[in-house]
């Protein structure tokens, strides 16, 4: 879900706590325009804000360290893919990032394609348990796949219209 439509949401949320049934009733379509103008529903809400951020840092709660231990940074890392524009991503950056935009982008765009098995694969790599550099081939290719449905979905004039 991009900045745009979380402002937007973010002003429209709070009126829903009215003691006015209609004024209740007419902010949940405005919240419904506001979803459909970027081709999204009260589903796609609901699956963005119970996902996993793979940006921010893990929580550790009932941590046998107590409350608030932060686990020791990790090593910066070494190897990664280079967009392209010539920048390097670490493997962690690459793996977050594929995550997030295979949650973002519709299916009518080339998005959402990963099965369950590569999701849980990614997330094992993104928490470290499996070496990244031994499936560079694959996270470049999902990588690449992402970025193009990216480009399709921003190069949508129905999209923009609305």
């Amino acid at each position: 879900m991009n900045a745009d439509i979380a402002d937007k949401l973010s002003k429209l949320i709070p009126r829903l706590a009215s003691d006015q049934e209609g004024e209740v009733l007419n902010t949940v379509r405005a919240i419904g325009r506001v979803l459909k103008a970027d081709d999204l529903d009260f589903h796609d809400l609901a699956s963005e804000l119970t996902k996993p951020s793979y940006n921010a840092p893990p929580m550790f709660y009932g941590s046998p360290f107590g409350f608030g231990y932060q686990p020791p940074k990790p090593k910066p890392a070494s190897k990664g893919l280079n967009d392209e524009n010539g920048f390097f991503r670490p493997w962690n950056q690459v793996v977050g990032e594929i995550l997030e935009r295979h949650e973002t982008i519709p299916k009518r765009y080339g998005g959402k394609f990963l099965t369950k098995d590569q999701i849980e694969k990614l997330e094992r790599i993104y928490r470290g348990e499996i070496a990244a550099h031994l499936h560079e081939r694959m996270l470049k290719n999902i990588d690449d796949r992402l970025r193009t449905a990216w480009k399709a979905r921003e190069a949508d004039p129905k999209r923009k219209a609305a």
